[in-house]
This record gives structure tokens, C-alpha cells and sequence, in this order.
């Protein structure tokens, strides 16, 4: 988990990136975030590499809280991405959106599955 939290933190909490689609399912307790491009905080910089659209998924969720307000966060931008560690092996998540709004979610692990722009839909 240390490491997707330091990779996370590397793309500047995600800052600017497009939430695209969010699944969720309470069997599973999983849930995916699928973002239009994980680099889009250096977009116009050298080490730009290039759109790449991500899902991150999220497993063995304990705790999933939803604060819009009165709009749905998908197709809204990500201002910033935190963590907190608990005490157990899980961490607390929080996403905030611009212009509001946020999800915070608790879990044991989460995973960056990278897609290349032509797998893009």
C-alpha cells in the first residue's frame, strides 16, 4: 500500500485529472475509479509522457462515504488525493473534486491499472 500512496503523491494528488466513471460493488467491497490521464498535473511539461487513462481499484473497502452536495463527481476534475494511515494496515483515502465534493474511502489496497491511449474508449 506504501507504494501506490508514494505513486499517487509522485502525480500530485491527481490534481486536474478527469474522473471518467466510478464503479462500485458492496459484494466485492470494491470500487473503481477510472480517470481520463494520470498525468495531466505535467501536461505541457517535458516529462509529460503522454495522456494515460487509469482505473484505480480498491479492494476489501471498509468504509465508502460520497460528499457531492447536489452534483455527481464523475466528469468533475480531482483537486486533491490524501491519505491517512488508521492504525491497521488500511488507509483512509480522500478525494476531493473541484469545484466540491469528495470520497473517502477506506480500504486494505489499492491498484493502478494503466491502459494505453488506444485502448482509450
Amino acid at each position: 500500500m506504501e507504494d501506490i500512496v508514494e505513486f499517487i503523491k509522485s502525480l500530485g494528488g491527481l490534481h486536474d485529472s478527469k474522473l471518467l466513471k466510478l464503479g462500485w460493488s458492496l459484494l466485492e467491497r470494491r470500487l473503481e475509479l477510472h480517470i481520463k490521464d494520470i498525468w495531466w498535473n505535467s501536461e505541457g511539461l517535458p516529462e509529460y509522457p503522454g495522456p494515460t487513462p487509469a482505473m484505480f481499484v480498491f479492494t476489501n473497502v471498509s468504509k465508502f462515504d460520497v460528499e457531492v452536495g447536489d452534483f455527481c463527481v464523475v466528469g468533475h476534475m480531482i483537486y486533491d488525493w490524501t491519505f491517512q494511515k488508521t492504525g491497521t494496515p488500511n488507509y483512509i483515502s480522500e478525494i476531493q473534486f473541484s469545484p466540491g465534493g469528495k470520497i473517502i474511502v477506506e480500504c486494505a489496497r489499492i491498484e493502478c491499472v494503466q491502459f494505453s491511449t488506444q485502448s482509450q474508449q
